[in-house]
């Protein structure tokens, strides 16, 4: 899943599809442009202009795509058999990167520029050992923090690389875990993830999200966004978080205040969410095969599950015409009702 920069669409792709776009509500387009009839799997993401899109799934697969009807263009460089998970635009937009996330014996992270034409390739240092997923030297997630600078997240790494003498640095120390989720502030400053590869009980990736802190130095588990986390999200800022569990729960919250904002409606584990940059949207794809699109929560308030009885039944009579009225005939002594609509008493501002 990808917003584009000026809230105007969301990119979103399936295994064994194209990538389509979606205009957001409240935006006029009469047309809606045809994204290339090519299986574009992972990596999906805008450059800061909004006209182009990129993403790829196999090393062949790697594109650029303008969104005003122009022809793609193929980055080439990486292999049929190499599995390219990230991918992303410079702040200018001159220049895209991807790394290598699965491959037998290509470790690479490329750099191509779309003035020039010139390709870049960069081998990943050796820093691991083994962990389960066999690729310990490879890259989940990369995000440039300006146009010298690109920083990688790895099952054992978290480098921040300088492109113009192609050297890098480990960011912070890590201890042989593997980064399966990672989002980032647009800085790069803040780095939200999830570091375990054991699973919790299903077999399913999960675990505690983490807030790492670049220039302070500093790492933060954050609970209160679920224990059995699997993907997450950060705004622009890096002030804004949401996640998405293995029980289909989607959390949304500041940062530095305890509460959180849930989401529910997913049957089964949340497999993607994003963040729109104006803070207007939360999109989500989950294992139930839908994609949702859910008006950002009014973050200044108390969530609606943290009201007191009297004020969450209000609040909830404004939202809704079901009711749970009493059925003998239930197995759980209840039904749903769908009653009259009386309109809103309140009227959504999405």
């Amino acid at each position: 899943l990808a917003f584009s920069p000026d809230g105007q669409w969301l990119a979103a792709t399936w295994p064994r599809s194209r990538a389509r776009l979606f205009p957001l509500p409240s935006t006029d387009h009469a047309d809606v442009p045809k994204l290339p009839e090519h299986r574009v799997a992972t990596g999906l993401v805008f450059d800061a202009g909004g006209t182009h899109l990129t993403g790829g799934s196999n090393g062949d697969d790697l594109m650029v795509v303008p969104l005003d009807g122009g022809e793609p263009r193929v980055l080439e460089g990486f292999q049929s058999d190499v599995w390219v998970e990230s991918l992303a635009f410079s702040p200018s937009g001159r220049l895209v990167a991807a790394a290598t996330s699965v491959s037998s014996d290509v470790r690479m992270l490329r750099v191509w520029n779309l003035d020039t034409g010139e390709v870049r390739a960069f081998e990943l240092p050796r820093i691991g050992t083994s962990t389960s997923f066999g690729n310990e030297d490879n890259v989940q997630n990369l995000w440039f923090s300006d146009e010298d600078t690109v920083v990688t997240v790895g099952p054992t790494h978290f480098l921040r690389w300088n492109l113009p003498d192609g050297s890098s640095e480990q960011v912070v120390a890590v201890d042989a875990v593997t980064y399966r989720a990672a989002a980032a502030s647009y800085d790069v400053e803040k780095v939200l993830v999830i570091e375990d590869d054991t699973g919790k009980g299903d077999g399913s990736v999960c675990d505690i999200p983490k807030l790492y802190d670049l220039s302070a130095g500093t790492v933060e588990e954050l609970p209160s966004f679920g224990d059995c986390v699997r993907v997450v999200a950060l705004d622009p800022d890096g002030t804004v978080a949401v996640t998405g569990d293995n029980e289909g729960i989607i959390r949304v919250g500041l940062i530095a205040d305890g509460e959180r904002h849930l989401l529910a409606g997913h049957e089964g584990a949340v497999e993607c969410v994003a963040i729109s940059p104006d803070l207007r949207w939360v999109a989500s794809v989950g294992a139930d095969s839908t994609l949702r699109l859910w008006p950002m929560p009014d973050l200044s308030k108390p969530p609606l599950h943290n009201l007191p009885r009297e004020d969450l039944i209000a609040k909830l009579h404004t939202l809704t015409n079901l009711r749970a009225v009493r059925d003998e005939e239930s197995s759980t002594g209840w039904t749903i009702e769908v009653g009259p609509f009386p309109g809103w008493a309140t009227v959504p501002e999405w």
